[in-house]
């Protein structure tokens, strides 16, 4: 499940910071910076949720030194767990899409480099010039110019594409390409992908027209190629009906002034505010690194759990009993030396809830520093006097449950506690109740 989560946040960052996109920077004209900033927020998107604040959410609890609860795992037989969960195979679906958009990748290099394997090349300027007569193509890939060289205009295609290779604009269209492998559940890489190639044409656009005498006569040779054009999704296509209007639009667009990158430092308090919505939302298992480590505070009781480590007093207000458990309540040593003077000592106890009938028993030791709370067994409520009161005559004391058990314990003034048992579960509840009973501990 930390994967679900992971890809949930991932995609909430994704679809925030392109939402900033659309609203705030789409129509300024600083195509490089929104270029930059394109890739940097949806590389972003998939490393935030990797960093937590721990410190932001309620104080952790600190195993102190009086006491110690403890599950022990004992041996049983344990049915064959079935193979086909729905979590299986839901990551198995989640791989299998994946590695089809991976061949579909693959598959589209192949094609690519089969052109080049098919026609002639030229080195001019340390580009590779792929000739590729009779098609109404223009397209670069990598370092490789993929063009009719009977096409008219031959010169401004040239500067155009040359404006593609030399600015690496083929990693970017592979980055999306990959970003949609990963994450091919999510539209918002397609309209990413969109994006990111008209800014690329933009910008070569920009470029080319520094060299031509107006926008209007560049506009007309656009026109003029894009129809009945070849379409490359891994290339920057030079012709292409499909942003013909958009880049129209752009070069006829008056230029942004330097006043509106201020826009940009918006992302600032956005990059540290998300994070920490995050971090107070709910604890993440796939933190890894944590930016703010949580400062402990003292509790009353050790929680120490061999078949799993619980550390969160939320998550701890309700514990389902593993294959045959046993609860036991063990002493420590205490901080104080006179400790052992001041107070009465009592019997250890057993608290054996691994059938409907809870066996407690006295065992072997002392505990000097006793728990203060209650204990409820089904509905007989017991402080620790009475409790070991009840024991002394025989040690032992048999309770059946109707249905199995539930075992755990509530920390100290919980109003739930306090409202089902009055003011004696203020100093905190451990409890065995049958497991249709045991809605104590969901908030």
């Amino acid at each position: 499940m930390s994967l679900f989560y992971y890809l949930v946040e991932a995609n909430t960052y994704l679809l925030v910071f392109y939402a900033f996109y659309k609203f705030v920077l789409q129509r300024e004209t600083f195509y490089t910076l929104n270029r930059v900033y394109l890739l940097f927020t949806s590389l972003l998107a998939f490393v935030l949720p990797c960093f937590t604040l721990s410190g932001l959410r309620h104080p952790a609890v600190e195993v102190p030194v009086q006491y110690a609860f403890s599950v022990v795992q004992t041996t049983a037989i344990k049915a064959k767990p079935e193979f086909w969960t729905i979590p299986v195979i839901c990551i198995a679906l989640y791989l299998a899409v994946a590695l089809f958009f991976l061949a579909r990748l693959v598959f589209k290099l192949y094609q690519i480099f089969s052109l080049v394997k098919q026609n002639n090349v030229r080195y001019e300027d340390g580009i590779r010039k792929v000739e590729i007569p009779g098609q109404q193509i223009s397209f670069s890939f990598l370092n490789y110019l993929f063009v009719n060289p009977e096409l008219s205009g031959i010169a401004v295609i040239n500067r155009h594409e040359h404006v593609h290779i030399r600015q690496h604009h083929t990693i970017d269209i592979l980055f999306f390409q990959l970003l949609q492998v990963v994450n091919w559940f999510n539209p918002l890489i397609m309209l990413l992908q969109k994006e990111i190639k008209a800014l690329h044409e933009f910008i070569a656009d920009k470029e080319t027209l520094n060299n031509e005498s107006d926008a209007e006569s560049y506009s007309m040779f656009l026109i003029n190629h894009s129809y009945n054009s070849a379409y490359q999704s891994l290339g920057n296509q030079m012709f292409s009906q499909r942003l013909l209007k958009e880049r129209i639009i752009r070069l006829y667009q008056e230029k942004s002034t330097s006043n509106a990158k201020w826009k940009y430092l918006l992302l600032i308090p956005l990059l540290l505010s998300l994070p920490c919505i995050s971090s107070v939302a709910f604890a993440k298992s796939y933190g890894i690194f944590d930016l703010m480590p949580q400062k402990k505070q003292a509790a009353n009781f050790v929680r120490k759990f061999n078949s799993e480590n619980i550390g969160r007093k939320e998550q701890l207000k309700t514990l389902t009993t593993p294959v045959n458990p046993t609860l036991k309540l063990k002493t420590a040593k205490s901080n104080h030396k006179n400790a052992q003077a001041e107070v009465e000592e009592y019997a250890l106890i057993n608290i054996d809830a691994r059938t409907d009938t809870v066996k407690i028993r006295t065992a072997p030791g002392k505990v000097v520093n006793t728990f203060k709370g209650i204990y409820v067994v089904d509905d007989k409520v017991y402080t620790n006097d009475e409790l070991q009161k009840a024991l002394k005559p025989t040690g032992k004391l048999d309770i059946i449950l109707p249905n199995r058990p539930a075992i755990g314990y509530v920390t100290e003034n919980d109003a739930d506690a306090i409202k089902m048992w009055g003011q004696r579960a203020k100093n905190g509840v451990m409890f065995v109740r049958s497991r249709k009973d045991t809605t104590i501990a969901t908030k």
